[in-house]
């Protein structure tokens, strides 16, 4: 969630891939690594995002990919363990979430105010203002949860804000601790990225970006020992352009078992992760580091400059749900 860096060398890394006709999945089950896997007929247009931000665009001819196929429910539960459907008004349940307040990521101000973060509608609604606050110019909001996941089926249905500078997003990430410490100086153990990111949602709402507005990212963050953008952080990203958009509303999801996870927008897979891409001697933190599932609206910072006139930004979430892994397939 902190930034899209995207390596070549991962299976679907950098892979962007237009769904003209949301029945023909965005990838081939999100398990090719060719360039032009993704088009949607010959003379379709790809762009694969290269190296640490640099795009590229390629032509080619390719075939449409054939319908994939649902994951036998036998590998999760059919009962959710984990759920939330945002009945109620005021503040969001606890103790299933917990609430930023009184930190900064990047161009807004984190509050647990109700004008930031609330339930109201039948869904948890996380807005944006433009307000001087803590010298800050924004006030946003964000929600974790205060449970810690390994493994499982977890799907959310969300819309997003289109607002300039808008970044929204629905990820897993490591646990920090201690509570004591204020949250924007809490690091994992291990520490960011090491202990792993899961992003089933991002969304850039800046039209001047190639994977900005209109493109709905999934990434995993991993790397052995470094601590930001160096040499051992791996990004691998798969972004997708669902039908209306993400704008719309849209179920984002991840199927999350030992040594693999996928991707999936509205139940179709967009992506798959294994651990054995990674080589003998690669990092894959997802089998062993917990996880805490997070949304956030945040503003600016590496999205670019924010459309201040475009405030009030809010991103909704009708509901969340998990399903326990209860073997393999």
């Amino acid at each position: 969630m902190l930034g899209v860096g995207v390596d070549e060398q991962s299976r679907n890394s950098g892979s962007i891939c237009p769904a003209v006709n949301w029945e023909v999945p965005a990838m081939c089950s999100g398990e090719s690594n060719r360039p032009g896997s993704c088009g949607q007929g010959a003379g379709a247009t790809v762009r694969r995002v290269m190296g640490f931000g640099v795009v590229a665009a390629m032509l080619a001819t390719v075939t449409a990919c054939p319908p994939t196929t649902p994951t036998p429910s036998s590998e999760f539960d059919s009962t959710p363990f984990f759920v939330d459907e945002f009945s109620g008004s005021g503040r969001p349940d606890w103790p299933t979430w917990k609430l930023g307040d009184g930190f900064s990521w990047n161009d807004e101000w984190n509050t647990a105010r109700p004008k930031n973060v609330r339930v109201e509608g039948g869904r948890m609604v996380i807005e944006a203002h433009a307000e001087e606050f803590e010298g800050k110019h924004f006030t946003s909001s964000m929600a974790w949860s205060t449970e810690s996941f390994l493994f499982g089926k977890f799907e959310a249905r969300i819309r997003v804000p289109t607002g300039t500078g808008t970044w929204a997003g629905f990820w897993f990430n490591c646990v920090p601790g201690p509570e004591t410490v204020p949250e924007r100086d809490r690091t994992c153990n291990p520490p960011w990225p090491a202990g792993g990111e899961i992003d089933m949602l991002e969304h850039v709402a800046n039209p001047t970006m190639a994977e900005g507005l209109g493109w709905a990212h999934s990434n995993l963050h991993l790397g052995r020992d470094a601590l930001g953008y160096l040499d051992n952080h791996r990004n691998t990203s798969t972004l997708v352009d669902p039908p209306a958009g993400p704008a719309g509303w849209h179920t984002y999801g991840v199927e999350w078992v030992p040594g693999e996870i996928r991707f999936f927008i509205d139940g179709r897979r967009t992506a798959t992760h294994r651990k054995s891409d990674e080589g003998p001697n690669g990092w894959w933190p997802f089998d062993t580091v917990p996880q805490e599932m997070r949304f956030a609206l945040q503003l600016g910072g590496w999205v670019g400059t924010v459309d201040a006139s475009a405030m009030p930004q809010q991103m909704q979430i009708d509901w969340v749900r998990g399903y326990r892994y209860v073997g393999p397939r």
